[in-house]
């Protein structure tokens, strides 16, 4: 077993290195002009993926139960589904080649933060171990991926507002396809974010016999989920766009990066997020 996590721990970190050096690919492929790079960016991300998957295995072998407790395992997973996420994107929209620039870094630094952190196992307590954890872990994985791809959009278009068409701002996607793309991770963020408050106040009325306990993370996540609600029904109910879309996008995303990394790292609560 301690062979297992001296080897799960290079993987981790190949893994790291393999999403920085594709983003290489992307920054001379873009920046420098250098296109034929690209391509192979692209295969060395969905490599990084595939080395990340093979990490995430060894890891539910190590400790016995999903990436999905400590703050160690958090930040890898949803590093992967965010990863997933961006390429699909990519792979139905080809024209979001140029936001890797902006979307690998916050990838490998998510995943650097986690493995600076504590790695020891913790086990999964029985009480807790149910299939509405699954669908709670899952979707709030998919919920942030699908954020953090809003935000690189809205990041991507703010550039683009204050620069116009010079240099490597061609590459990113114009308006109206930023907006309507942003609009389309938004709504299906917030699904998912909805089905994670619900399923998760389910799991813990299964676990602890009440469906809210105002503990600190569920507090944040709740209140991110407003600030996404509000988001998104300005954006299709009033019409906003543009540059206050694009700000939204962002403080939205900055608040549920708060509540699921921020949080455990200043309050205690029932969440088991051990650092």
């Amino acid at each position: 077993m301690e062979n297992l996590a001296v080897l799960q721990r290079i993987m981790l970190w190949v893994t790291i290195w393999v999403y920085f050096i594709s983003w290489l690919g992307f920054v001379f492929g873009i920046i420098f002009g250098k296109e034929r790079l690209l391509p192979w960016a692209i295969r060395l991300s969905i490599a990084g993926i595939i080395i990340h998957g093979i990490w995430i295995i060894m890891r539910w072998v190590e400790t016995g139960h999903g990436p999905y407790i400590n703050l160690y395992d958090v930040a890898s997973s949803n590093g992967i589904i965010a990863m997933i996420i961006f390429l699909l994107a990519l792979w139905k929209y080809p024209k979001l080649k140029a936001l890797g620039l902006l979307f690998l870094p916050l990838v490998f630094l998510l995943m650097g933060f986690g493995a600076l952190s504590t790695r020891k196992p913790v086990g999964l307590s029985p009480i807790l171990d149910s299939s509405w954890l699954v669908v709670h872990v899952m979707t709030a994985k998919l919920a942030f991926g699908s954020y953090l791809v809003s935000g690189v959009l809205a990041v991507s278009y703010l550039l683009k507002y204050r620069e116009h068409e010079g240099g490597i701002l061609k590459w990113f996607p114009v308006n109206p396809v930023n907006e309507e793309l942003n609009r389309k991770f938004v709504t299906l963020g917030f699904l998912n974010h909805t089905v994670m408050l619900v399923s998760g106040s389910i799991w813990a009325n299964v676990a602890f016999g009440s469906y809210w306990s105002w503990d600190p993370i569920e507090t944040w996540s709740l209140i991110s989920w407003i600030i996404y609600g509000i988001f998104f029904h300005l954006i299709t109910i009033h019409g906003w766009k543009g540059r206050r879309m694009a700000w939204l996008s962002i403080v939205a995303l900055i608040s549920i990066a708060f509540a699921l990394f921020g949080v455990p790292l200043l309050f205690k609560g029932s969440h088991n997020l051990f650092l």
